[in-house]
């Protein structure tokens, strides 16, 4: 998608591994897998979550690789 003009941003529940792979722009969270948004139920925490990930986004000007840890 990169490549044809469309930005991504992952969410990054390993950094390394996010890294190694070639990630451009990740937000790296601290939950477990198969939790990359926090809590079940918790939709205050995703709504944080998704909004930082825009965020990444939103900041073009920024250089790639771009990885940016989760503020709660």
């Amino acid at each position: 998608m990169e490549s044809q003009g469309i930005a991504t941003v992952s969410i990054s529940l390993l950094k390394d591994i996010s890294q190694a792979v070639g990630t451009l722009r990740a937000l790296c969270v601290p939950y477990r897998h198969g939790f990359p948004l926090g809590e079940e139920n918790n939709p205050v925490l995703q709504e944080k979550i998704i909004k930082q990930m825009l965020q990444i986004l939103s900041n073009g000007d920024e250089p790639s690789p771009n990885f940016v840890d989760f503020y709660e």
